[in-house]
């Protein structure tokens, strides 16, 4: 069955309102971004973008963190 637009917004307002555990899951345990957006049922690109809107330094899946800033 195919999502609906008002199913994949809930999706992405669950994401904002959960603004702090998303952040934890990533920073603090240490999840991908591609995990975390799976569990959401986001888009990989929308978290990573959200991430780093948020200030978040994404991780990378070799060394831990991206050395680009």
């Amino acid at each position: 069955m195919r999502r609906t637009r008002r199913d994949a917004q809930a999706a992405r307002d669950f994401v904002l309102a959960d603004k702090k555990t998303v952040i934890r899951r990533h920073v603090e345990d240490g999840e991908p971004v591609y995990k975390i957006a799976d569990d959401y049922k986001v888009g990989r690109e929308f978290l990573g973008g959200l991430l780093d809107f948020w200030g978040v330094k994404l991780r990378s899946t070799r060394s831990g963190y991206n050395q680009t800033e």
